[in-house]
């Protein structure tokens, strides 16, 4: 068995077309019916990692960032990459969604 059933993929793959369409029409900036695909997947799935879909999702974003997150935390980044000594709350660090499960 797949990530899926047979019966959700037809459900799914019948949101391509529209998908498709709104990539033609509106680019990449807006592709809300694209999404909806995604979401479906997530939805069905649960804990699925979709960084690695081999893998369950762990943490707050489906993967362990705690190496990058102590490599930017790190003086001498901060100082090369001239951001300063600030603190970023981890809330607002991270431009993705928390995974909906």
């Amino acid at each position: 068995m797949g990530i899926i059933m047979d019966s959700y993929y037809k459900q799914i793959d019948k949101k391509i077309p529209l998908c498709k369409t709104a990539i033609k029409l509106f680019g990449t900036d807006r592709i809300v019916a694209c999404n909806t695909i995604f979401s479906s997947i997530k939805s069905i799935a649960r804990n699925i990692n979709h960084y690695g879909i081999r893998k369950e999702c762990e943490g707050r974003l489906c993967y362990d960032f705690s190496n990058m997150e102590s490599f930017l935390a790190k003086k001498s980044v901060k100082e090369a990459l001239g951001v300063g000594d600030i603190e970023i709350s981890p809330r607002f660090a991270w431009p993705f969604r928390q995974p909906q499960v």
